[in-house]
């Protein structure tokens, strides 16, 4: 969700507890979550993996990038 509709909500809804999730349509639902307070603290974050659930960001050898490159998102 872009950062300023999050923050828009947050500041509509404060007391509500927002969950920001990443998935993929031929993987389900469960990539990534981040959950109450987090939404609000790392805005623009999808969050962690959800339990048993692996994610790398890699390069198109399929080698993991550094933190902020560009990647391709695999999840297991």
């Amino acid at each position: 969700m872009p950062a300023e509709i999050t923050q828009r909500l947050i500041d509509k809804f404060p007391n509500i507890n927002i969950r920001q999730t990443y998935g993929q349509t031929e993987g389900g639902p469960c990539g990534t979550v981040l959950i109450g307070r987090d939404v609000q603290e790392r805005i623009g974050s999808v969050g962690l993996p959800w339990a048993q659930t692996e994610l790398r960001v890699v390069d198109t050898c399929g080698v993991d990038v550094p933190v902020d490159d560009v990647g391709e998102i695999i999840v297991r």
